[in-house]
């Protein structure tokens, strides 16, 4: 491969290219076979240090193979650099396909899967090991295949910007990442006490999918001053966790398993529900959305305990008028509530298991003359 001419690279089916050294490529195309044993793959070659693939249009394709069984994969065992262009790598669904490099560039990555192979797409996709786990790409990320992320360093966080799109499935191991969006499935990549921490870089996030983390210990963290919203299901572990330790977050589906906690200044809200406990630490907040009089009521099935917690309503439409019900539970509500922005009273109805709240009424002043 020319390092002085941009090519449109392609890997034979069953052969390996090896980098003497940093090269510029086009596009790159592993390529395909339909059957056989042997994949295509490009390394780095031996003792070579800078292997170091930029990849000028931005386009990685990998060819499908249908052999049953078949025990290679393809494989990018090289770092890409996608400069300033949006990287796309292009996978076929149903089988594994390995990248071992690290994903350098400015403006993100989108992992895809042509329509003609979607139908496997639980099973297999895109599998990041090796030195994947020092990637330094921007951008936001658009899973709309199966990728396996299992690598803590992979995705952006810290000092790298972008958010997190899954539309597809994304497994990872104690992964960190900003803002999280979209409508696909989240769970772990392998055995074992996992945590997946949201909201770094202080990002926003409005996720309608599924987060399936249920191994023993596992846990689910919200940090940072941005606000993610849960449309979709929660499940962690019986004995998991779901912390809310800063900024907040809005429960619009539902948590089906695990404690969920609330942090000294963090909140939650929502109309969505908690199959297990809702915990609030002394100086936490909970957040009532009032639209055209209508108040968020958040369900919980188990204890709701701590604080004092503070209320606060926020109206993002029309007037707030009427007392209405914010929080109830199937047991006895034992926490304790202060009036926060806009709420003018707070009473406990139903046997104490129903927080009711009403709007501050503006005083009135009269003036003599």
């Amino acid at each position: 491969v020319s390092a002085e001419t941009a090519v449109n690279l392609l890997i034979p089916y069953g052969t390996t290219n090896y980098l003497s050294g940093p090269a510029t490529v086009n596009s790159l195309y592993l390529g395909a076979k339909n059957g056989g044993d042997q994949c295509a793959a490009i390394m780095p070659g031996e003792n070579v240090e800078d292997a170091t693939l930029t990849v000028e249009s931005g386009m990685v394709l990998i060819g499908y193979n249908s052999a049953a069984g078949n025990y290679k994969y393809p494989t990018v065992g090289v770092p890409l650099n996608f400069g300033k262009k949006p990287g796309f790598i292009v996978c076929p669904g149903g089988k594994r396909n390995q990248i071992n490099g690290a994903i350098k560039g400015s403006a993100g990555v989108t992992f895809t899967t042509p329509l003609g192979t979607s139908a496997a797409l639980p099973t297999s996709g895109l599998v990041f090991g090796g030195n994947a786990n020092e990637s330094t790409y921007t951008g936001n990320t658009y899973v709309q295949t199966f990728v396996n992320a299992g690598t803590t360093g992979f995705l952006p966080h810290g000092e790298r910007t972008g958010d997190v799109y899954v539309n597809g499935t994304l497994q990872g191991d104690n992964f960190i990442i900003n803002g999280l969006y979209g409508k696909g499935t989240v769970n772990r990549a392998s055995s074992g006490g996992k945590t997946l921490t949201l909201g770094d870089n202080n990002a926003n996030g409005d996720f309608d999918g599924t987060i399936s983390i249920t191994d023993n210990g596992s846990s689910l963290t919200k940090i940072g001053t941005g606000t993610q919203r849960f449309g979709g299901t929660v499940t962690l572990a019986s004995n998991g966790n779901f912390n809310v330790n800063a900024g907040k977050v809005v429960l619009d589906g539902t948590v089906t398993q695990g404690a969920v906690n609330v942090a000294a200044g963090a909140a939650i809200g929502g109309n969505g529900s908690i199959a297990t406990t809702l915990t609030f630490e002394d100086g936490a907040m909970f957040d009532v959305d009032v639209a055209d009089d209508v108040a968020s009521c958040l369900n919980v099935t188990g204890a709701v305990t701590g604080g004092p917690v503070t209320i606060n309503a926020n109206v993002t439409s029309g007037k707030w008028r009427t007392a209405q019900c914010v929080l109830k539970s199937d047991v006895e509500i034992t926490a304790t509530f202060n009036r926060g922005a806009g709420v003018g009273a707070l009473e406990l109805k139903n046997n104490n298991t129903e927080l009711w709240a009403s709007p501050k009424v503006p005083g009135l002043t009269i003036v003599f003359r």
